[in-house]
């Protein structure tokens, strides 16, 4: 009788932790370490890093900067530093996605409507904790010594695509055109983020005719590569010929 009674107890809490496993979503996989900043792949293949506060401002420059890399930084109080992981020698096209997401990701800019920044580069060797004296550097403030590399006028405008295999593409329009033949452009505006990122990840589900299931990832994605709090989006929108970038 007492065997039934474990045998009973058993197979109950086989049940239950059966219940368990099919409640919690399978384990995510493992964060990568650069999943820590928001990244990016450029069109050629390499990550782009930049810090999303102080916190990762400081630890991008100091880990992950070494003297011939590249740092990118819009020439605007609060803007992130942005980096090609391990590349010397970017390319002209790798130089503007990196420039654009300094600037798109200059939040105080995006919020208050900027068209565009002035974004330059420098070398990590250029780059450094050292104040001048009697000066204090707050945590992921550097100082830049030598020479600045200006590219002008860099518009606060990002296009998101969605590839044929569900993947989420974002940057230059080049680039996810390249890519994707459905996508969108996200710029400053007034609308909520999360709003306008919820009405991007349906139509892309239905227009790329992706399984249902996928809209939480989808729509999580979206939400956090919108910069800010407040955007507006262009669906598929009509592009002029001239109108690159």
């Amino acid at each position: 009788h007492l065997s039934e009674i474990d045998g009973k107890i058993l197979t109950l809490k086989e049940k239950t932790s059966a219940e368990r496993k099919r409640m919690v979503p399978e384990k995510r996989a493992e964060r990568k370490w650069y999943e820590k900043f928001r990244w990016n792949i450029s069109v050629n293949g390499n990550l782009i890093l930049a810090g999303k506060d102080a916190g990762t401002n400081e630890l991008l420059v100091k880990k992950h900067v070494s003297d011939g890399s590249i740092v990118f930084h819009a020439d605007f109080t609060g803007a992130p530093f942005v980096t090609i992981h391990n590349v010397e020698n970017p390319s002209e096209e790798e130089l503007k996605e990196a420039a654009l997401m300094a600037a798109c990701y200059t939040t105080r800019a995006w919020e208050n409507k900027y068209a565009s920044l002035d974004v330059y580069w420098v070398r990590g060797s250029q780059v450094s904790k050292q104040a001048p004296s009697g000066q204090y550097l707050p945590r992921g403030a550097f100082m830049i010594r030598g020479e600045k590399n200006f590219i002008r006028n860099v518009g606060l405008k990002l296009w998101i695509g969605v590839g044929d295999d569900g993947e989420v593409v974002y940057g230059s329009l080049s680039k996810v055109r390249g890519r994707c033949r459905k996508y969108a452009v996200v710029l400053p505006g007034e609308k909520d983020k999360n709003r306008e990122a919820a009405a991007l990840a349906k139509k892309f589900l239905k227009d790329a005719s992706l399984p249902h299931e996928s809209l939480p990832r989808l729509l999580e994605k979206i939400r956090s590569i919108i910069p800010g709090r407040h955007c507006e989006a262009h669906y598929m929108p009509p592009i002029p010929p001239e109108q690159g970038g």
